[in-house]
């Protein structure tokens, strides 16, 4: 909460275990995203990704975070290429 995009984005479900929810502030599709991030150095998965059939209430721009490996000293470096992926 103390990064300086925070306001870019919003956390759910933080306390549901091993995942959160990371809503994403961006124009970019979630394809888009998903590759930008692969070029950038980070392995992210969107939520429409989950979903057989595309329905028109699926939230974009959700990215699923698996948090149960990593270490606090990777977290920043991840926001910071997760930052440059949403332009």
């Amino acid at each position: 909460k103390k990064h300086p995009n925070y306001s870019q984005v919003q956390i759910a479900e933080e306390n549901s275990g091993l995942h959160f929810l990371l809503h994403v502030q961006t124009t970019l599709t979630d394809e888009q995203l998903v590759k930008k991030a692969a070029e950038n150095g980070i392995h992210i998965s969107c939520l429409s990704q989950y979903y057989h059939d595309q329905p028109e209430s699926t939230l974009p721009h959700v990215i699923l975070i698996n948090y149960s490996g990593l270490n606090s000293e990777k977290i920043l470096q991840a926001v910071e290429k997760l930052q440059l992926s949403t332009c």
